[in-house]
């Protein structure tokens, strides 16, 4: 059996979650590509400063991940 669930957002943002990591005291996940805004080489949700990626692009994708999890620290 694959240990990792797949999830998709209202955002659209796609992600997927370790079944030995579930608890209601941790908020953990693997965002994919999907969902995101960014195009080109860095196509999808890249949440990357320092990929070379457009800021705007970068922080619209950020504000993607934090509509699915209420991640404080990231802007």
């Amino acid at each position: 059996m694959f240990p990792y669930q797949l999830h998709k957002s209202f955002t659209g943002a796609a992600y997927y979650q370790h079944e030995l990591l579930s608890s209601d005291m941790l908020i953990h996940g693997f965002f994919t590509r999907k969902g995101g805004c960014s195009t080109g080489e860095f196509s999808g949700l890249n949440s990357s400063l320092n990929s070379g990626d457009l800021f705007d692009n970068v922080n619209r994708n950020r504000q993607l991940i934090k509509k699915v999890w209420p991640i404080r620290g990231i802007n």
